[in-house]
């Protein structure tokens, strides 16, 4: 089967290159279709790995004197693709680490339990009750700020586990659900507030930039989305909530002493958070 999917790529460039250029389209309308056939079959069927796939148009365009060595390099060095590669790398980071983790428990203790969980052991014997809602409203803050600065499909899968291990004992299909939708919403809405929260603001900043000739600064951006950030995660989990007031047959978990690489990572992302808005 993988040799099957190997060579089905390039039988169907062939075809649609030959197809195209039959069709009327120039000669290097047609060579570009076919490259993106090919990466498009080899993307789907991973015949080779992706990034793998990814990197054909760097040689195969030049090479077939489509677009110049130095055009293509441009284009896989633009700076929208290394503030996307700068942001996956610091998800990388965030997660490996464990610094995710134990952010996302300080927030949700934070709503669950209130202010007095910044100081309280957490291995008590007796904690306090949470309620379905503040628990969920905890894990929505965790994923609407983490989203800011991480990816939307990043920052749920990194939330994804803690979130499992702590509904492992709950009984009530409706927090479940509500916990669930409540972090993949949160990580949406959190990604409207900064250029680096998700894709789409970036590639909107830079056609803005392109059509209009005016760039968009990181702090005017955040002046644009984080109002719509903070009036919709509210509201998301107000309405998300309703009905979920008694308590919640959960439990926590500790995150444990702080560890060096934690305390680094920390640091490093703090401050490219800072050299990103400033």
């Amino acid at each position: 089967m993988p040799q099957l999917t190997l060579v089905l790529g390039p039988v169907a460039a062939l075809a649609v290159g030959l197809s195209t250029w039959g069709g009327g389209l120039p000669g290097a309308a047609a060579v570009t279709a076919a490259i993106a056939t090919l990466c498009a079959v080899w993307w789907v069927t991973e015949a080779i790995p992706i990034p793998a796939t990814s990197l054909l148009p760097l040689a195969l365009l030049p090479a077939l004197g489509i677009l110049t060595a130095n055009d293509v390099g441009q284009a896989y060095g633009h700076p929208v693709i290394l503030l996307l590669l700068g942001g996956f790398l610091l998800s990388t980071a965030l997660e490996k680490s464990g610094v995710h983790r134990r952010l996302a428990l300080g927030m949700v203790r934070l709503c669950a339990e209130g202010p007095g969980a910044l100081w309280r052991d957490a291995r008590q014997e007796s904690p306090p009750l949470v309620t379905g809602r503040r628990l969920v409203m905890g894990f929505m803050l965790a994923s609407g700020v983490v989203s800011m600065w991480v990816s939307n499909a990043a920052t749920t899968l990194m939330l994804l586990p803690l979130a499992m291990a702590t509904l492992e004992r709950e009984k009530s299909a409706r927090l479940r659900t509500a916990l669930l939708l409540g972090i993949a919403y949160a990580a949406s809405i959190g990604g409207i507030a900064t250029p680096i929260g998700t894709p789409p603001n970036l590639l909107c900043i830079n056609e803005y930039q392109v059509s209009v000739g005016r760039s968009v600064s990181f702090l005017e951006w955040m002046s644009w989305g984080f109002p719509v950030a903070a009036v919709m995660l509210p509201v998301a989990a107000l309405w998300l909530t309703r009905g979920l007031g008694a308590p919640a047959t959960t439990e926590l978990p500790h995150p444990g002493p702080w560890r060096p690489a934690e305390v680094r990572t920390l640091l490093l992302f703090t401050l490219t958070a800072a050299l990103w808005v400033f």
